[in-house]
């Protein structure tokens, strides 16, 4: 059987851990299975012209991990650990119970090493991207300066936005993917900026904030 594609996210107190991820399954239910894991500040919506390639030979699960595109953002839990835990129950939730193909991208990479340390048997083969096992030391001091530039409380989103328009890329300084990570702050923070800031220093810290996303 084909399962028909569809982008799904479920509220409700009864509801499973899937409930908080907003996630797409397609190809043949009896198929072998594949995870797509997207990179930091991406969304599930990265993989839409690779998924395609590989719909008649696998059933495919592809999801916005916690704190990205319309899953939940929780306040704390951007660890390597909590992604892979999230990864397990959806597993679960779904019957996969088969070791799957995982690919992951730059932050996904880091998630299915993870998961692959965590859930050894969970894993058929894995493909990482875009990163590797180690975090270089400068690149977590570096998204600190700039998380640490962040003047928080912002009196109002008026002034917030003004800061991450204007202040935030002068800061930064590089041309290369400043106004990406100036638009992410300022889309996923609070008035405060208390979640975004929390999030990303969780993962400067294991590592996550690297590679070709870290400025």
């Amino acid at each position: 059987m084909t399962r028909l594609a569809r982008w799904v996210k479920q509220e409700g107190k009864d509801m499973g851990h899937l409930a908080n991820f907003h996630h797409r399954i397609s190809g043949p239910d009896s198929a072998p299975k594949l995870v797509f894991l997207h990179g930091l500040m991406g969304s599930a919506a990265n993989w839409r012209k690779i998924v395609p390639a590989f719909e008649d030979q696998y059933n495919i699960l592809v999801f916005d991990q916690r704190g990205h595109g319309k899953s939940f953002h929780p306040d704390f839990g951007f660890s390597p650990e909590a992604y892979a835990r999230d990864l397990q129950l959806i597993l679960d939730e779904l019957g996969w119970k088969e070791g799957i193909y995982l690919v992951g991208h730059s932050l996904g990479g880091r998630n299915a090493l993870q998961f692959s340390h965590s859930f050894a048997s969970r894993v058929k083969k894995l493909v990482i991207e875009d990163i590797g096992p180690d975090s270089p030391p400068e690149a977590v001091e570096k998204i600190e300066f700039y998380l640490n530039s962040i003047p928080t409380p912002f009196q109002d989103k008026k002034a917030a936005k003004v800061f991450f328009d204007h202040e935030f890329p002068q800061i930064i300084g590089r041309e290369k993917g400043r106004c990406a990570f100036s638009v992410f702050l300022h889309k996923h923070r609070s008035t405060t900026g208390r979640n975004s800031r929390l999030a990303l220093f969780e993962k400067s810290h294991s590592g996550e904030c690297q590679g070709r996303e870290s400025l």
